[in-house]
């Protein structure tokens, strides 16, 4: 028996159209970091989630990053987390 994990066309089937037109709109201004789509996001998404502030980043490592950053956790601090993870924390 197979069990899929994630089928992402099954997932973005019904908002296939829209997923293509942002695609394209990204492309034609040639602002993949930053800009208007980026700021769009962040205040979509953090309306979405009832937060105050939302950053969007690159990678769960910059996430991370930006994380630690925040709580002034620097060099020589102790961060615990669990055995088995992803390499990048």
């Amino acid at each position: 028996m197979k069990v899929e994990f994630q089928n992402l066309q099954k997932l973005h089937h019904p908002i296939l159209s829209q997923l293509e037109k942002s695609a394209i709109e990204i492309i034609k201004s040639g602002l993949y970091l930053n800009g208007e789509p980026l700021l769009s996001f962040e205040n979509e998404f953090s309306n979405y989630v009832g937060s105050k502030f939302c950053i969007g980043v690159g990678s769960g490592l910059d996430a991370l990053q930006i994380l630690l950053l925040a709580y002034g956790i620097g060099e020589g601090d102790e961060v615990i987390v669990p055995g088995h993870t992803f390499i990048a924390t």
